[in-house]
C-alpha cells in the first residue's frame, strides 16, 4: 500500500503538468477580452462600461424604433468585437474609416459568438480580414433589450478616444433590429455619420430633412414578413420628398427577411462606403 501511494505521488507532477496544459488549451479557445495589445487583422473581443440602456424589448416590431434615454448614473457592460485592419491603404492622416455594425434581435445576450453569425463580423471570421479596410466594431445588445441610440453614441465617443478613427468617415449599418437602430441614430445625430446602410429596418423618420445630405443605401426583401418593406419605402419617399438626392432603395424580389446576406456579400457596397466622406 505504501509502495502504491509512493508511486502515485511520484506521478503527481506529471498529472499537474497535463492538467495545466489542458487548461491552457481550453483558455486558448475562449475569446480574448481586453488582454494585451490589439492585433491588426484579428477580431478581438472587448468590453466597455456605458450608461445603462432603458430600451427594453417588447413584442411590437414598430416599438423597436422608439427612442428611450439612457441612465447616466448607472452603467452596464457592453461586449463588442473589434477589428483593426492589417491593410493600411485606407488609413488617412486622421485615421481609419470606422464601420459600426448593429446585429438583429436573434443575436442578443451574453454569447458574443452570436454576433459573428451575420454581416461584417461573419465575413471577417470567414477570411475577409486580410483585405478589410474598415476599423470595425460590432457590439452585442444585452438580452431583453433593443438598441439604444444614446448608448451607441456614447460608445462612439469612447471609440474615438481609444482608436485612430477618421471622424469624417464614420459609417453605420445594421440588420433588422439593427436596421431600426440605424434609422434611430440618423434621427438622433445625423451629423455624426458619413453614410448609412439600414437593412430590413423600420421605425419612424422624424425629420427627413436632416438626412438629405447623407448618402444612404436602403435594402429590404419585398417578401419580408417580419419587418414590412413598407417601412423602407416610406423612408425612401420621405427623404426624396424632403429634397434628398443621395438615398437609394433596393428591394430584392421574392426575398424574405434575410436581405443582409446578399447585401454584405457585394464588394461594391464597401467600395461605395469608402468613397463617402463628410464635408469638412
Amino acid at each position: 500500500m505504501i509502495k502504491s501511494l509512493s508511486s502515485i505521488a511520484s506521478l503527481l507532477p506529471f498529472f499537474f503538468l497535463i492538467f495545466g496544459f489542458c487548461s491552457l488549451c481550453e483558455s486558448a479557445e475562449e475569446p480574448v477580452k481586453e488582454q494585451g495589445k490589439d492585433v491588426p487583422g484579428k477580431l478581438i473581443l472587448k468590453e466597455i462600461a456605458l450608461p445603462a440602456s432603458t430600451s427594453f424589448w417588447n413584442s411590437r416590431i414598430r416599438n423597436l424604433g422608439e427612442y428611450k434615454p439612457t441612465l447616466s448614473g448607472e452603467k452596464e457592460l457592453l461586449q463588442y468585437w473589434l477589428f483593426l485592419p492589417k491593410d493600411e491603404s485606407a488609413k488617412s492622416a486622421d485615421g481609419f474609416p470606422l464601420m459600426i455594425f448593429l446585429h438583429g434581435a436573434g443575436e442578443r445576450g451574453n454569447n458574443p459568438e452570436l454576433v459573428k453569425k451575420h454581416g461584417p463580423p461573419k465575413l471577417l471570421a470567414k477570411g475577409a480580414a486580410d483585405h478589410w479596410k474598415f476599423l470595425t466594431v460590432a457590439p452585442q445588445c444585452p438580452d431583453g433589450k433593443y438598441w439604444s441610440p444614446d448608448q451607441i453614441l456614447a460608445f462612439l465617443d469612447e471609440l474615438i478616444l481609444r482608436y485612430p478613427i477618421d471622424q469624417n468617415r464614420i459609417y453605420i449599418t445594421g440588420i433588422s433590429m439593427g436596421g431600426f437602430a440605424t434609422w434611430m441614430l440618423l434621427n438622433k445625430a445625423p451629423e455624426r455619420f458619413a453614410a448609412a446602410v439600414p437593412i430590413c429596418g423600420g421605425g419612424q423618420l422624424d425629420h427627413p430633412e436632416k438626412v438629405v445630405s447623407i448618402p444612404i443605401r436602403i435594402f429590404h426583401g419585398d417578401a419580408d414578413s417580419v419587418v414590412s418593406p413598407q417601412f423602407s419605402r416610406d423612408f425612401f419617399d420621405a427623404i426624396q420628398k424632403a429634397g434628398g438626392k443621395k438615398v437609394e432603395l433596393t428591394l430584392y424580389k421574392n426575398v424574405g427577411h434575410d436581405s443582409w446576406t446578399r447585401t454584405y456579400a457585394n464588394p461594391d457596397l464597401y467600395e461605395w462606403l469608402l468613397q463617402q466622406k463628410k464635408n469638412p
